[in-house]
């Protein structure tokens, strides 16, 4: 049992060197059905997340790495660069959504700053819209719907 245990750590550290995050991640998943607190485990694993950008359980494997022994500077080393990484991808996410809301009121037609020059166009069908706003083609189908 104990040869097991230590062999899929060996199997997660070498996948972490051939950047196989996954099979690293599943080999240490099966040590800690075993044993939940084995440190090695929790740290590979805290690894392979960090190689797929998985942040959040990242930082609550090497937390609870470091509940269960505070003295592994390697694993806290780790965890500040996991939450430092963590809070540039969550500062990226609240800039994209700024500038998709953004976006999207000034493609509102009901936005003050919709005008027709800053409506998007479809340009790979000029002959539907003759080169027309969409929202003005839009317009023009309705009114020949009415009329």
């Amino acid at each position: 049992r104990k040869l097991r245990l230590d062999c899929r750590l060996n199997i997660a550290a070498c996948c972490i060197k051939l950047q196989d995050s996954s099979t690293a991640k599943e080999a240490c998943d099966l040590v800690l059905k075993q044993m939940p607190e084995n440190t090695k485990a929790l740290y590979r694993r805290a690894q392979a997340q960090m190689q797929q950008r998985d942040f959040v359980e990242a930082c609550k494997d090497l937390r609870r790495l470091l509940d269960i022994d505070p003295t592994i500077q390697e694993a806290r080393r780790l965890w500040e660069k996991a939450v430092k990484q963590r809070k540039d991808v969550d500062q990226q996410q609240k800039k994209a959504l700024k500038y998709d809301a953004m976006c999207r009121k000034i493609l509102d037609d009901r936005s003050d700053k919709f005008t027709l020059d800053n409506a998007p166009t479809f340009h790979d069908d000029p002959e539907y819209h003759q080169g027309r706003p969409v929202c003005e083609s839009m317009k023009l189908g309705k009114e020949q719907l009415e009329g």
